[in-house]
């Protein structure tokens, strides 16, 4: 399953992506606007987003319109993480069809409870808990990806060592 995390701050992106970890999910990318957002949604198959309200480009209402109105796009669950929580607004969202609103700033357990909510009433499984951090997979990736010219393992920087 891909995760499409679409925040224009990073801060909140890691905080989301981290908590995701936690539930095992590895397959996440994010965009810091709407627009971007459209890109990836166009290029990559994305099973479930997580979309603020107020970016910069396109806003996330105006996101969630245009993939709407995509129709290989138009089921894609979409969580709202966002600091508007007027009943207006939140029924503006609704009408466009989203699983549900985390109004920020929110917890870990709020979130986890928000996609677990999604996963339930969609029929979705849940990936299978990983023992490794996110953080630890990335570094043995990074160094995966090391290699010299030659096809052997890059010496360690001298900073390195």
């Amino acid at each position: 399953m891909h995760i499409l995390v679409v925040d224009d701050s990073k801060t909140v992106r890691n905080v989301i992506i981290s908590h995701l970890d936690s539930l095992g999910f590895r397959d996440v990318s994010e965009a810091d606007s709407g627009e971007s957002a459209l890109y990836l949604v166009v290029r990559k198959k994305v099973d479930f987003i997580f979309l603020d309200w107020n970016m910069p480009k396109m806003n996330g209402i105006e996101f969630l319109a245009k993939i709407r109105g995509m129709s290989n796009h138009a089921k894609i669950p979409v969580l709202m993480v966002t600091t508007e929580g007027e009943r207006e607004k939140v029924l503006q969202a609704s009408a466009l069809g989203i699983e549900g609103l985390v109004v920020k700033p929110f917890t870990k357990e709020l979130l986890l409870l928000k996609v677990l909510e999604v996963f339930v009433k969609r029929g979705l499984k849940l990936p299978p808990p990983s023992s490794e951090p996110l953080v630890v997979k990335q570094a043995k990736d990074a160094a995966d990806e090391t290699v010299s010219a030659a096809g052997e393992p890059a010496a360690p920087s001298p900073e390195a060592a």
